[in-house]
């Protein structure tokens, strides 16, 4: 069991779902994919900028995905670069 007795999430198959997470590499994004991380998640962590997502995830084998959801287009792109690396 994983903290505060929620089931532990486990990743069993490739088929499980992926956990698109827009702004990982500060604040509330970076605290959110760090715990889903720790719990066995499959993540594809996106940021506008790729250092800083390297440095918050040094050798992460989630995918990170560089762009800006705060426009339709920019959303759009984060969820193309998802579905070309994550399937």
């Amino acid at each position: 069991m994983a903290e505060h007795g929620r089931p532990k999430v486990t990743i069993e198959s490739p088929d499980d779902p992926i956990v698109l997470i827009p702004g990982a590499s500060g604040g509330l994004g970076q605290t959110l994919s760090k715990r889903m991380e720790r719990d066995g998640s499959r993540l594809a962590l996106a940021g506008r900028d790729l250092e800083r997502l390297r440095a918050a995830f040094p050798g992460t084998h989630h995918p990170l995905l560089v762009g800006n959801v705060s426009t339709a287009e920019g959303a759009e792109d984060i969820l193309a670069q998802c579905t070309e690396r994550c399937g």
